[in-house]
C-alpha cells in the first residue's frame, strides 16, 4: 500500500519537466523578441524647414528629403549622430538619443522625431473612441517645440486618426495646422 507522504508514481522532476521547458522557451521569446526591437528602432525625420535637405544616418545611405516631406529611419538603439545638410547651408551634425527600456520594448508605441531645425511644432492629441456609429472624442491636446522630440505610446505618426478604431484611446502627433 501506498502511503500518502510517498513522492507521486514518476516522480517530481518529471512532472516539473514540461513546465520549466516552457517557462524557458518563453523567456527566450521574450529576450529575442526585446534585441528584435532594439536594433529595429525608427527614428522619423520631418523637414518643414522650406528647403531641402541630405541626411546621412550611420549605416544608412543618404537620403534626400523634400520640403513638407518625411521619412523614417530604421536604426538600433543607442547614441546616433545624423549629418544634416538644409539648401545650400553648410552641413551639421544632430545628435539624436534612441533609447527604451526592456518595458518600453514590450508595450511598444515609442517615437523618436528628428523635426529638422524644429521648423514644425509638433501637436500631440488623444481621442477617445466609442462603440461604431459614435463620433470620437476629442481629449488633451498639447504643442511640442524641438528639433529631437520622443512620444510615448504613440498610434499614428504624421497621418490623421482614422474614421472608425476598436473603442478606447488613441493618440496620434502630427504638424500642428497653421
Amino acid at each position: 500500500m501506498d502511503s500518502p507522504l510517498a513522492p507521486p508514481a514518476g516522480g517530481l522532476r518529471r512532472r516539473l519537466a514540461l513546465p520549466a521547458l516552457v517557462v524557458g522557451v518563453l523567456a527566450l521569446l521574450f529576450v529575442a523578441n526585446d534585441r528584435f526591437v532594439a536594433h529595429g528602432r525608427e527614428v522619423v525625420v520631418l523637414n518643414r524647414t522650406g528647403l531641402s535637405a541630405q541626411i546621412q544616418a550611420p549605416g544608412l545611405e543618404p537620403i534626400t528629403l523634400a520640403d513638407k516631406g518625411f521619412r523614417v529611419l530604421v536604426l538600433g538603439e543607442g547614441l546616433h549622430t545624423i549629418q544634416v545638410q538644409l539648401g545650400e547651408r553648410p552641413a551639421r551634425d544632430v545628435e539624436v538619443p534612441v533609447v527604451g527600456s526592456v518595458l518600453d520594448r514590450l508595450m511598444g508605441g515609442r517615437v523618436f522625431l528628428l523635426n529638422l531645425d524644429a521648423a514644425a511644432p509638433i501637436v500631440w492629441e488623444e481621442t477617445v473612441y466609442g462603440p461604431p456609429g459614435e463620433k470620437p472624442t476629442l481629449a488633451p491636446t498639447r504643442i511640442e517645440l524641438g528639433e529631437v522630440l520622443v512620444f510615448e505610446r504613440v498610434d499614428e505618426v504624421l497621418v490623421p486618426f482614422p474614421d472608425d478604431s476598436p473603442e478606447g484611446p488613441r493618440v496620434r502627433i502630427g504638424v500642428a495646422p497653421a
